[in-house]
């Protein structure tokens, strides 16, 4: 038991644990956040995910629902990675919980309920494969089905949380769902938030204390009193070994001293170029066939005659991401003169023997590079360019400059045609805003707001936009998924 508490009441653990005695129980540091063994493990396995500041230490604020959609992308991919860290140990993904800006840590003041800093706490949840518990009669319980509240609200992951809660108190819960194999995602399958009205005066760690009474340990919930050292040491063992076994994917840096340090951005990028590696010969496989000719119609009609090109009288297109060359081809085909780019050398492999005869003509060029920096490596400007389902595996945050990019590689009189998937649905529902598959590939989804400022800031225009679905996957899921479509370019109005 620990004997003095009042410095947990006078000072903000998660803002500096190396002086409450707990630095050596963070086990990864990533751009923003880091993840803690934390004291007091109802189960085993007990992880948490915190910004380094609080709010009243120039942090972003004092719950995940003030912060922004950069900041929760990387909390995202951190309970993604996190889940992939349980399936591999404790053999299910888990659940998750913050309790937001009630019933939640200890208090900045006397006068509120409030949490001062966001954590969001992460367990296995381990009981015969699924994340409820059964009761006495073999029937599954859930976390939020062991309380009675008012106010509960479905919601689609933790990005969604402000459009929900605005500036009242609430409780966030979120449960994941059984592994199946390549075609499980790193996602909530449910979750909800529950918002918490005045007339409601919840007991600190109440969440905690509910997941105690859930599995029969009703004491457990006060980490003071129990810290469970035992497990704390066993889940930092655990993590260390596999953060080892998989820091070529994730991008982390063993440290000579300090935690393991991971790159969000270069991990995103890491992870799905390794990914689409492994499955290259499944995408070859799946989309073969596949082309849609209606969108290349409409690209085609509107990349103009006259374009300023530097050294004769063909079009000289360049297609950014692009898989084993299914388009390439197609363009290529047309008589197009082609610089293909993609940062998987396999997916290279596979666009070498469909476009054998275009290579042997110098029709196409094939260049392994990461999207990121191809300016620095291709010969500009082009007349085309096709950037198909590649912004949504871009971190949000470097968007505009890749953005800014692609209007640098664009004529002046050029166009570009770019398709994302969309955060939110014409029906009002929404997906996640960011996504780990269980394979590996890390997808971004965008609102519709959000691109069209992309577009602006990088001097982009919209010819043309239009919407469409998917009911397939490369892996052979079959989610109805909504896309948008965009002609963009530099100098004209418009399409009416």
């Amino acid at each position: 038991m620990i004997s003095d508490m009042s410095k947990y009441y006078s000072s903000c653990l998660f803002c500096d644990p190396s002086s409450h005695g707990q630095g050596d129980q963070i086990l990864l540091k990533s751009d923003n956040f880091y993840l803690f063994a934390g004291l007091g493990a109802i189960i085993e396995g007990y992880l948490i995910i915190t910004p380094y500041k609080c709010k009243m230490n120039g942090g972003p604020g004092t719950s995940f629902a003030e912060l922004s959609y950069g900041l929760l992308d990387e909390l995202a991919f951190l309970r993604g990675m996190i889940s992939a860290f349980y399936i591999d140990i404790y053999g299910h993904p888990g659940l998750s919980f913050e309790h937001g800006r009630a019933g939640g840590c200890a208090r900045l003041r006397d006068d509120t309920k409030h949490c001062y800093h966001p954590h969001l706490c992460c367990y296995p949840g381990v009981v015969k494969q699924c994340t409820g518990f059964p009761n006495h009669n073999g029937d599954l319980i859930y976390l939020w089905d062991h309380f009675a509240l008012p106010n509960r609200r479905e919601c689609k992951g933790i990005h969604t949380i402000q459009a929900v809660v605005g500036n009242l108190p609430y409780l966030y819960i979120e449960h994941y769902g059984s592994s199946d194999g390549e075609t499980t995602s790193g996602l909530p399958m449910e979750s909800r938030v529950f918002i918490v009205s005045d007339e409601h005066t919840l007991a600190s760690q109440f969440l905690r204390r509910k997941l105690a009474e859930l599995v029969k340990d009703d004491k457990m919930w006060d980490w003071a009193e129990f810290p469970t050292e035992d497990r704390v040491r066993n889940v930092g063992n655990a993590f260390s070994e596999w953060s080892r076994l998989h820091s070529v994917d994730y991008r982390i840096t063993i440290m000579e001293n300090g935690p393991p340090r991971l790159s969000f951005e270069a991990s995103i990028t890491g992870l799905t170029t390794r990914s689409y590696e492994k499955i290259a010969g499944k995408f070859k496989k799946r989309w073969r066939g596949t082309l849609q000719y209606n969108t290349v119609g409409y690209f085609l009609s509107h990349i103009p005659n006259d374009c300023n090109r530097s050294t004769d009288e063909t079009i000289r297109l360049l297609d950014v991401g692009c898989g084993p060359g299914f388009y390439t081809k197609l363009f290529a085909d047309l008589g197009f003169r082609c610089t293909a780019v993609d940062p998987s050398n396999k997916m290279l492999q596979e666009a070498k023997y469909i476009l054998s005869d275009n290579l042997k003509s110098r029709a196409v060029t094939l260049v392994q590079a990461p999207v990121d920096n191809i300016e620095l490596i291709i010969d500009a400007p082009f007349d085309a360019i096709w950037f198909s389902a590649v912004l949504l595996h871009i971190p949000r945050r470097r968007a505009d400059q890749i953005m800014q990019t692609l209007s640098i590689l664009l004529a002046e009189q050029g166009v570009l045609y770019l398709s994302t998937r969309l955060l939110y649905t014409d029906t009002g529902k929404d997906i996640p805003a960011l996504e780990v598959r269980r394979e590996g590939r890390v997808f971004i989804y965008y609102q519709k707001s959000e691109l069209e400022k992309l577009f602006a800031h990088a001097s982009f225009q919209i010819i043309k936009s239009w919407k469409g679905l998917t009911t397939i996957g490369t892996l052979g899921e079959k989610r109805t998924k909504h896309w948008i479509h965009y002609l963009l370019c530099k100098s004209r109005k418009q399409e009416e």
